[in-house]
């Protein structure tokens, strides 16, 4: 019974990955559309792979758009927001504020 649960979770695997490697295909020929420049940018990033470079490209949609570099690191929740009210120090609040999937794709 071992080897025939085996057997079947790896055929299904095969059978997931082939459909997977379809979707990519697919999705990478919708890059010339758009600006394969950036996304050529954003895919000399060491660790991102083609997907995640178009992910990375979706989500931030135009960089322009941040006047400067910390105001997009705060938009990917890559630093945690402080508050200070009379010497003290709060973290936590807002801690949803930005974009939730720059902060799973740059994790």
């Amino acid at each position: 019974m071992v080897r025939t649960t085996v057997e079947a979770d790896i055929a299904l695997m095969n059978t997931l990955h082939e459909q997977i490697l379809t979707i990519e295909r697919q999705i990478n020929a919708q890059i010339p559309e758009h600006d394969p420049v950036a996304v050529h940018l954003l895919r000399s990033i060491p660790g991102v792979g083609k997907i995640l470079a178009l992910v990375i490209f979706y989500e931030i949609n135009d960089i322009n758009r941040f006047p400067r570099v910390g105001n997009f690191i705060s938009y990917a929740r890559l630093v945690k927001c402080s508050h200070e009210s009379a010497g003290k120090r709060k973290t936590g609040k807002n801690s949803k504020i930005g974009n939730v999937h720059l902060k799973w794709a740059f994790s």
